[in-house]
């Protein structure tokens, strides 16, 4: 795989790198819009500020990393490994985070991300937005805000939970 990152604010091209293995890499503004980074390992990268809009981050390693004010809107995350990982004001907005392991990251001041705490079995609830709706996420499940009020009907811990959303409008993905 070839990646070619290019800063997003002069599109002059800052790396071509082929291998995907850009363990501490000062990628900060980098833009890797719908770049391939399945299975990346991006451990402790400085993405402060990248453009990861679209990118396939599927399984990606992003332990430590800083992705502070990034922008992931619809960015695929599914199964990645984001322990520890900074997202204060990242843009989250569509991204898929299912199977994404997100352990002790930061998420406060993320946009398009709610955290809705985690009810006594222990199922973290998490809420992104998406296209329609918030997606909600907890244990195996992901599902859209109604099918997860349809699917959770007789908990009254999750509805609690969700109702939470009823609070927070859904934000523009253009916002």
């Amino acid at each position: 795989m070839t990646i070619v990152i290019k800063n997003r604010f002069t599109n002059a091209i800052l790396l071509t790198y082929d291998g995907a293995d850009l363990r501490g890499a000062y990628l900060r503004g980098a833009d890797l819009r719908d770049a391939d980074l399945r299975g990346a390992d991006l451990r402790g990268a400085n993405l402060q500020g990248a453009y990861l809009r679209g990118a396939d981050l599927r399984g990606a390693y992003l332990r430590g990393a800083d992705l502070r004010d990034a922008d992931l809107r619809a960015a695929d995350l599914r199964g990645a490994d984001l322990r520890g990982a900074y997202l204060r004001g990242a843009d989250l907005r569509d991204a898929d985070l299912r199977g994404a392991d997100l352990r002790g990251a930061y998420l406060r001041g993320a946009k398009g991300y709610i955290c809705l705490g985690y009810d006594p079995r222990g199922y973290h609830f998490r809420a992104v937005a998406h296209a329609r709706d918030w997606r909600i996420m907890a244990g195996c499940r992901d599902l859209l805000l109604p099918d997860a009020r349809e699917h959770w009907r007789n908990n009254p811990d999750a509805l609690a939970r969700l109702s939470i959303l009823d609070a927070h409008p859904l934000p523009s993905a253009e916002e």
